[in-house]
């Protein structure tokens, strides 16, 4: 049998510079080229700058010591794009202020610096530079794209829209950061036509087709592909898709329930169970089996997540929806390259973001069309998640619920739902709302009845609360004790705390404090934090310490997330009950919940401040609803005293207007 060799990526994806060094070098050309700066093009810049400076070693910019410094180059976070007809100065300044929030340490690929720029001395080392591209589109976490619509429109590039397919390919669409405009927006999708784009070499148009080809099919399918992205600016799901896919290896999957659903009358399949029962990786490997199966079928789906304030947005999930429909029929592309560009990048709201994106093109698709929405309980109102919450759900508080209520239920006969959420939904309400939506023409399903009993029986996952089975073969804290074949909730949340505790002793007092620290800030976000944030909150470093780090936690797109909804839950309750050996003393309470209730005000008031962009407004709006006045915040300031330098209290927060300034 033979060995299959692992082939290390080229040298150039390692030729990133930091951002550091990239403002370094921004200074090093401002006092070269004095008032020149602000409009030389990129494209001068090298022949002025780079193949002059180069020219004694003949060797790439990053690898000389004197402009940039060993340690600042290495494996880039993000790949630039760019037309090197637009000016520098707007490269240089859009990508700062892009990754503003970004530590000085995080890497760049730009291609003046990183390729070997002597084509005609060195042509086979630009080569292989250039055709590198492609690995560290790959080897980065996104594409930052720099538009300089008054200079160039970089989709007449060939070279551009390669590298925007590669990152799309590689990353989903949502790796693809477009530094631009609503307008020039507009303008690039109505220009993106892939064979008419320019390239300098005929030999890199000819590659560049090809692997269009390779990836598409065909140049037609590639420019539709493309043009929807960058119009409707969808949601990505493939990280969680594919954490979906590793940890189902093994499962034999049992469809016939769904077959006959789909064979039958009724327009809704309803999947409700518990936490961590395998309802998002059921949608997951149903999506998958229905492509492979029924080709005919127009599948699209929406993974809620209610740690993800962009995928409980009502636009953004049409949206999302909109753009895997259109990848799918050319009826209802067809209908939506019929619509103005400029109108559907203005869509705001929701009811008509659906009359337009969905209804209208829906009405001219013939095929069956089937539509999965998954964990529709994690769309609940976000304050049900705080410890002692004892309320009741306001009403319309689900805004996917509402939208499938409202608006998708009023879609053709041909249109189907497949519905997976918690039973205790909607204050246990759910099973019964969904039957008065859809009269009565519901089909419930449990996922046990989706899953092989005989693979069950003698496979690895096991059966029950199936979150079990993935914490106690990744968490090494719990070795092969804690493997059972049969697991409930209540084992779930022994597992954790095993964890937590084990993973926590081996710290020392002074990390220990980190990681709660670090806690405190992820259950109060409430959604993803970035690790730009937690590095600026001087948390960072305690990521890799934190008990289950790369399985209950991990990072994917520079954002942290929790391995599932169940784990957050039990860190609430158990961070509030008395004596609780697992966290011991972590910082909550009062505190927590002012933290959770500030970046919840902030986060609503930021996209109130998108849907309508009038400062006034803004901030009238903003005052009203900030939650310093709160009981929390009172009770939390009354235990927090500021102090002067030798110690002695100045003054005590109270519930007047001067505290809150």
């Amino acid at each position: 049998m033979g060995t299959t060799v692992e082939i290390p990526p080229p040298a150039t994806v390692f030729k990133g510079l930091s951002l550091a060094a990239l403002h370094g070098l921004g200074e090093t050309l401002r006092v070269q080229f004095g008032e020149r700066w602000s409009t030389m093009t990129t494209e001068e810049v090298v022949k002025e700058f780079v193949v002059p400076r180069t020219e004694a070693t003949r060797c790439r910019l990053v690898d000389m010591s004197e402009y940039v410094a060993a340690e600042a180059v290495g494996r880039p976070s993000y790949f630039i794009s760019h037309a090197w007809k637009g000016a520098f100065a707007t490269l240089f300044n859009r990508v700062l202020e892009f990754l503003a929030s970004a530590s000085d340490e995080t890497r760049v690929w730009v291609d003046i610096f990183a390729v070997n720029q002597h084509r005609e001395a060195l042509h086979q080392q630009n080569r292989q530079d250039v055709m590198a591209f492609k690995d560290v589109v790959e080897h980065c976490v996104g594409t930052i794209v720099v538009v300089d619509m008054a200079r160039m429109n970089p989709a007449t590039r060939a070279w551009c829209v390669y590298e925007w397919d590669a990152t799309i390919w590689h990353h989903s669409s949502e790796g693809l950061q477009m530094l631009m405009s609503e307008e020039d927006r507009v303008e690039i999708v109505g220009s993106i036509d892939i064979e008419e784009a320019q390239c300098y070499h005929p030999v890199d148009k000819a590659m560049i087709l090809q692997r269009v080809r390779e990836h598409h099919g065909d140049a037609t399918t590639f420019n539709h592909m493309l043009k929807t992205s960058l119009l409707l600016a969808p949601l990505s799901y493939r990280a969680d898709q594919r954490r979906h896919r590793q940890r189902s290896e093994g499962t034999s999957w049992e469809w016939g329930a769904v077959e006959a659903w789909l064979d039958g009358p009724r327009r809704a399949l309803g999947v409700l169970a518990g936490a961590g029962t395998g309802k998002s990786t059921i949608c997951t490997m149903l999506m998958d089996h229905l492509a492979a199966e029924r080709p005919r079928l127009v599948v699209a789906g929406h993974f809620l997540k209610y740690s993800d304030q962009r995928r409980l947005d009502p636009v953004l999930i049409i949206r999302s929806l909109a753009h895997q429909l259109a990848s799918r029929s050319a009826a209802f592309r067809e209908r939506l390259f019929a619509l103005d560009p400029a109108h559907v990048t203005a869509l705001v709201d929701p009811e008509r973001a659906f009359r337009d994106l969905l209804q209208a093109p829906l009405g001219h698709v013939r095929e069956p069309v089937l539509i999965l929405l998954d964990a529709l309980d994690e769309a609940d109102p976000p304050e049900q998640y705080l410890p002692g919450f004892r309320g009741n759900v306001k009403a319309c508080g689900n805004k996917t619920l509402q939208l499938l209520t409202r608006q998708l239920v009023q879609l053709g006969a041909n249109v189907r739902f497949v519905i997976t959420t918690r039973p205790d939904a909607v204050c246990s309400q759910i099973e019964p709302l969904l039957g008065r939506v859809f009269a009565d023409s519901v089909t419930l399903l449990r996922p046990e009845a989706l899953r092989s009993e005989a693979a069950a029986e003698h496979g690895a996952q096991g059966t029950g609360v199936l979150v079990y089975h993935t914490v106690a073969k990744e968490c090494a804290p719990l070795g092969d004790s804690w493997k059972k074949h049969h697991a409930d909730l209540r084992d779930v949340y022994s597992a954790y705390r095993r964890v937590f505790a084990s993973t926590l002793a081996e710290l020392s007092a002074e990390d220990r404090g980190g990681v709660l620290e670090l806690l405190e800030a992820l259950l109060a976000a409430q959604e993803p934090l970035a690790e730009s944030s937690l590095q600026r909150m001087g948390l960072a470093g305690a990521l890799p310490r934190l008990p289950g780090w790369g399985c209950l936690f991990y990072v994917a797109e520079h954002h942290v997330y929790l391995l599932h909804k169940s784990l957050s839950d039990w860190l609430l309750q158990e961070s509030e009950a008395e004596g609780a050996a697992a966290l011991g003393s972590i910082p909550q309470s009062a505190h927590s919940e002012v933290s959770y209730d500030m970046f919840r005000w902030l986060r609503l008031a930021m996209h109130e401040l998108e849907r309508n962009p009038c400062l006034e407004h803004f901030s009238a709006t903003a005052w009203a609803t900030s939650p310093l006045g709160s009981a929390p915040y009172m009770k939390a300031a009354k235990h927090t005293a500021r102090r002067g330098p030798d110690g002695t209290q100045l003054a005590t927060a109270s519930n007047d207007n001067t505290a809150r300034v």
